[in-house]
């Protein structure tokens, strides 16, 4: 079967994750002579004025967003049928994918890795940028064990022009806070905390938390109080209640340390190779419109 190029730059080698709004696909970029990460549109999503726009953003807010914890996005890139973003080739699987192959993760190690993504997610505020879907599967993991936040696709800057209706959910259920269920619009730092923190419970249990409140409950027997305490913080229903900033949320996680354990001998660890064999990732936020 002959390649697919684009734009007789881009060759597609094969898809690292696939979903319902786009594929990502390593790809060998012919001019630079370097691997990178395409993300392409679905044709079908390429047609929907909305979802091109949206597409578009996400590549405004990213590109030249620098930090060592955020996937670097080189280009956003289109023709008539087809828009695809540029990005770096981080040759590593998902903390999704870790937690679907070996379960839950010890405790010092789960708050070692969000604090990781926390560093990403603050840099992003810092820049006026909302996330919107903190979750495992955005969060890619290198060689040498750092995280990377991606997927920016829901995001919302600071001078982001109306992309989402008023009392439309946009997220990922599991990961997403009260009032972004409600509307998205309402989104803001506390959201992405309680992102944060669903995202640690997901680790320390070794699942998506389906309920919030069963999750601590499960979780809760082999924390020390201290961590027990942040992560109900983070995940607290209303977003007034919760830690003010990631930077405070740090400061909680930072905390808890000298109470946890250094994880046995024999923890598999945080990167795990990228290998063709492996069937693809799902990728993408789930998108859910309220109904008419």
């Amino acid at each position: 079967m002959p390649a697919t190029i684009l734009s007789n730059r881009y060759e597609l080698v094969e898809s690292l994750g696939q979903g319902g709004m786009a594929t990502v696909h390593r790809a060998f970029d012919r001019e630079e002579g370097r691997w990178v990460a395409i993300k392409l549109l679905a044709p079908a999503m390429a047609r929907h004025l909305v979802i091109r726009q949206r597409f578009s953003r996400e590549a405004e807010l990213v590109i030249g967003l620098s930090h060592p914890n955020i996937v670097p996005v080189f280009a956003m890139e289109q023709d008539r049928s087809m828009a695809w973003l540029v990005m770096e080739l981080v040759e590593g699987q998902t903390l999704g994918r870790w937690s679907t192959l070996f379960g839950a993760m010890p405790p010092r190690m789960a708050v070692e890795t969000i604090l990781q993504v926390c560093a990403g997610v603050e840099f992003a505020h810092a820049s006026g940028i909302i996330h919107r879907d903190i979750k495992p599967g955005n969060v890619l993991v290198d060689p040498t064990g750092r995280c990377q936040v991606a997927d920016f696709g829901l995001a919302r800057g600071p001078d982001s022009i109306r992309l989402t209706r008023t009392g439309v959910t946009m997220g990922t259920f599991g990961f997403m806070a009260p009032e972004q269920q409600d509307d998205a619009v309402r989104a803001g730092v506390p959201a992405d905390i309680f992102s944060l923190g669903a995202t640690l419970l997901s680790l320390l249990i070794g699942r998506a938390p389906t309920d919030i409140r069963s999750g601590l409950d499960a979780a809760s027997p082999s924390l020390p109080l201290s961590l027990s305490r942040t992560l109900v913080r983070a995940t607290l229903p209303r977003p007034e209640h919760r830690h003010e900033s990631v930077k405070r949320l740090v400061r909680g996680l930072n905390s808890s340390l000298i109470d946890l354990d250094t994880p046995p001998p024999g923890t598999p660890p945080l990167h795990i190779p990228l290998q063709s064999s492996n069937p693809p990732e799902p990728v993408g936020p789930t998108l859910v419109l309220p109904e008419s």
